[in-house]
């Protein structure tokens, strides 16, 4: 797993990193991008140094309020990436949906307000079993910390119930609906295109590129809820019927929930044409250099043979 977070890791950094500094993506609809990234970047910057090193040991290493922290950290960062998620849905759909409302919709004010709320909301939730509201523990293989859904205290019940539907069910519910309604609006458009074969070229290639885009939003939502699900059903297996059947069962959906922090970079750029041109582009430009390097470091060893 060690070698899957760092994937992830520099996955996630080269993201960013042409995000921010490739001219082409800097668009409104790429702060979400980078959003999704910054997550995933965090979810492995903060749980490969401390549960890497408690699984070597076979044990938790930083203590209960190390645990704390830990946790916290990686639900806050989780909140965050579905959030993020649920808005890019509402994006795309806004601008397929109503094109004359996308401008609107993707100006960089209303999606930096919007990036805002969903790390507030994150924040106000992970941090509510630091002051009482439930709490932080052991997962059942004791190399890493987690909300306490084993707890049958009225605290951790009704804290379990109330974030299962407000972090996980709110958003599940308007990802679907959206990307439902687009399917409906997207087959609608399909007839009508059919019925009207001649337009414009402008208006096939704009077409194109949402039809392009609107597919790796749906792919990076679907790896998400593949990955989330089996962790969700475990969840709700433990609320409800005390604890999990063994840890081997316990430690498989953990392991499938943070190893989606891998998939998106990949997705990106195989899928996102900026992101896949400025990526080809630093690939070119670094394999240039060492073919460089290798020249210059031959013909200086010649010269000192000589």
């Amino acid at each position: 797993m060690p070698s899957q977070r760092f994937i992830s890791v520099m996955g996630n950094i080269i993201v960013i990193t042409l995000s921010s500094s490739a001219r082409q993506l800097r668009k409104s609809f790429n702060i979400l991008l980078i959003n999704l990234a910054l997550s995933d970047l965090g979810i492995n910057l903060f749980s490969l140094p401390l549960s890497v090193t408690s699984s070597f040991a076979g044990q938790w290493l930083f203590g209960d309020q190390g645990c704390k922290v830990y946790g916290a950290l990686m639900f806050m960062f989780s909140i965050n990436s579905i959030n993020t998620l649920a808005i890019i849905s509402y994006v795309r759909f806004i601008a397929i949906s109503w094109p004359t409302w996308d401008s609107k919709v993707q100006n960089r004010r209303y999606i930096a307000m919007a990036v805002s709320c969903s790390w507030i909301y994150s924040v106000l939730w992970s941090c509510a079993p630091l002051l009482g509201w439930s709490a932080y523990t052991l997962e059942p293989f004791n190399t890493s910390c987690s909300i306490d859904w084993y707890s049958r205290s009225l605290s951790s019940l009704s804290y379990n119930i109330s974030i299962f539907i407000s972090c996980f069910g709110v958003q599940l519910a308007v990802i679907v609906r959206c990307y439902w309604l687009i399917w409906r609006r997207g087959s609608q458009a399909l007839r009508r295109r059919r019925a009207h074969w001649r337009c414009k070229r402008t208006t096939r290639r704009i077409s194109r590129t949402q039809n392009r885009l609107l597919k790796m939003c749906v792919i990076v939502v679907i790896l998400y809820f593949v990955a989330w699900i089996p962790y969700a059903v475990l969840s709700i297996w433990t609320l409800y019927f005390g604890m999990d059947p063994n840890i081997a069962a316990s430690v498989l959906p953990s392991l499938i929930a943070k190893s989606s922090t891998v998939y998106n970079p990949i997705v990106y750029v195989l899928m996102h044409k900026n992101v896949k041109k400025a990526a080809n582009v630093i690939l070119f430009c670094c394999s240039a250099g060492v073919k460089r390097l290798k020249v210059v470091t031959s013909s200086g060893s010649a010269t000192s043979d000589l």
